[in-house]
């Protein structure tokens, strides 16, 4: 039979029910995809990966503009109350399917400056850019790779112009050996030969090779692990109780691992399961009625995350992708181009990003000093702290239907502020609390006023000095409505209690959440030791984003898909 006249290998729970395998993924998003795909490569082992989204691939999935923060799959959870963002909860996005949030990010794969692996290596020494770089570029030969070189949208040459004004050096690359970690830099998108997006499903788990191996890689949607079945004795996972998802009084299933269980349900879902297990806090824990298995204080501790805060500038609406919103015909017509010949605002829509460290801004004139060298990215002191990402639509995109609007978002990197996760329901389909607490940390204040005058100067820069040939304005900014003027140099005297209250009111989550059950000593916090083995466990390990030992300084999909890869390694090591 031919592959493509074939259904995508889906095994129903029932079919599962009783067996036993040697390995065992709970959760088939974008590191469990990998991490499931690489255990299978061989036939001496059978895996079961389970996912509690359903399968789907459509078309309009693969279309990368379409489908940022877009999809049936889309999860939306909210957090506490936040006093950071002036009081109100705030949204978080994820994505329940396989492949998870690789179907929906903005694509942008940035593996961070050698320097913050290197920091890794203080707290798990196995975790340098030397132990790193080879699983980065294993990644890389199964993950595409693509920058635009035509952007649609006249602005970036004038804000790529703004920003070397202000400081900053341009690169091609922020991933290329020997680049700078700060600069104006063109984005590796995650984006195949053909124009669409490449997910962790389309890269690791392709139909082709989900048939190829469906004798001894089991896929299994549609089903929630309520929680792990555990031998604290001798310190084995034994297996897991799994549950069909949408059913009502769900009888839970064994199924039992014979070698390992790796948890890879990310930064949310990986604590969850550990404490409706009776792994963690044991006040969070006997609080829910959970007996106490092991009491392991990191669970669920440490939540990281980047906040981002929007400055608007009003551009002709040819300019901006608006125009797609408000013209039909617009729409059609870049629909017409992306498919015939794979051009257009749909190819791509995040292109570009801006690096930077507050602490070499010079108060007085708003510029980022000269270093004495080229800021290299393994030197810990050129470390960014913040980002600016282009985004030429307005944010969010359906407030000022009509205007012409270009976003720099502004993205906090390095954080002391950190949240937590904690159940509050014995029922594993009930989100967990989310509370980040954003911008909690006075310090983290103190960036962000730093980070937003200089977003606001190279706004100034942009609107008034960079030649751009069209009419623009800052629209949106602090102290001020949309409606009233920015003049040139009001960066400078614009007052902090302006800047906390713009902040306040416009922060939100980049969706960026790690660090959960993050990479430490037991005496430390941490819940994984340098090998991804749950402190206390032989054969329990976390291979997702909660296991970064702190949030990563840039985009965090590179060094999840490289922390998957890792664990495979160890995994086949262990029992080769």
């Amino acid at each position: 039979m031919w592959t493509f006249s074939s259904k995508y290998p889906i095994k129903r729970l029932e079919e599962i029910i009783g067996q036993t395998y040697d390995y065992i993924v709970v959760g088939g998003g974008t590191a469990g995809s990998a991490l499931a795909s690489r255990l299978g490569e061989g036939t001496d082992a059978t895996v079961l990966l389970l996912e509690r989204g359903s399968y789907c691939d459509g078309f309009k999935s693969q279309i990368p503009l379409v489908s940022i923060a877009n999809g049936d799959y889309a999860v939306h959870r909210m957090s506490t109350p936040e006093s950071g963002a002036g009081g109100r909860p705030v949204e978080i996005l994820s994505a329940e399917t396989l492949g998870g949030t690789s179907r929906m990010n903005g694509m942008i794969y940035t593996r961070g400056a050698q320097a913050y692996y290197d920091l890794w290596s203080q707290s798990a020494s196995e975790w340098s850019w030397a132990d790193v770089e080879p699983f980065f570029k294993n990644v890389e030969r199964t993950v595409s790779l693509h920058q635009t070189s035509h952007l649609e949208s006249d602005i970036y040459p004038f804000l790529e112009r703004s920003a070397n004004k202000l400081g900053l050096l341009s690169e091609r690359s922020v991933n290329k050996p020997g680049s700078p970690a700060v600069g104006h830099f063109n984005l590796d998108l995650t984006i195949d030969p053909k124009g669409c997006r490449q997910s962790a499903l389309h890269a690791y788990l392709p139909k082709a090779i989900a048939i190829q191996r469906q004798d001894y890689l089991h896929i299994c949607t549609d089903v929630i692990v309520s929680r792990l079945d555990l031998d604290p004795l001798c310190g084995l996972a034994r297996g897991v109780f799994v549950h069909t998802s949408g059913a009502r009084n769900p009888k839970p299933h064994l199924i039992s691992a014979r070698r390992e269980i790796v948890l890879t349900a990310g930064a949310i879902c990986s604590p969850q399961i550990l404490q409706l297990s009776g792994i963690g806090p044991r006040p969070t824990l006997e609080s829910m009625g959970i007996p106490v298995v092991r009491d392991l204080q990191g669970v669920g501790s440490h939540l990281g995350d980047h906040p981002l805060i929007p400055v608007s500038i009003e551009v002709p609406i040819e300019d901006s992708m608006q125009q797609l919103q408000d013209s039909f015909l617009q729409m059609i017509k870049h629909a017409v181009l992306y498919l015939v010949a794979g051009k257009g605002w749909l190819k791509s829509a995040l292109d570009r990003g801006i690096f930077f460290n507050t602490s070499h801004l010079d108060q007085e004139t708003g510029l980022l000093r000269e270093p004495e060298e080229k800021p290299y990215s393994n030197k810990a002191e050129y470390l960014p702290d913040a980002e600016i990402i282009v985004l030429p639509i307005g944010s969010p995109s359906t407030k000022n239907p009509g205007k012409g609007l270009v976003s720099l978002q502004l993205c906090l990197l390095q954080l002391r502020s950190t949240g937590s996760i904690q159940v509050t329901s014995l029922d594993a389909t009930e989100s967990p609390q989310v509370k980040l607490n954003m911008m909690h940390d006075p310090e983290d204040r103190e960036v962000a006023r730093k980070a937003l005058r200089f977003t606001l100067h190279l706004a100034e820069e942009f609107v008034h000095h960079s030649g751009y040939p069209k009419t623009s304005r800052i629209f949106y900014h602090p102290g001020n409505s949309s409606e009233d003027e920015w003049n040139e140099d009001d960066w400078r005297s614009v007052p902090d209690a302006c800047l906390d209250e713009y902040i306040e009111k416009n922060v939100v989550s980049s969706y960026h959440l790690t660090s959960s059950c993050h990479m430490a000593s037991e005496e430390e916090g941490g819940v994984v030791d340098g090998q991804l083995r749950v402190h206390g466990f032989k054969n329990l390990r976390i291979s997702d984003a909660s296991v970064l030992p702190s949030v990563p300084l840039t985009h965090p999909m590179a060094a999840v898909y490289m922390v998957a890869e890792r664990c495979a390694d160890f995994i086949k090591k262990t029992w080769s």
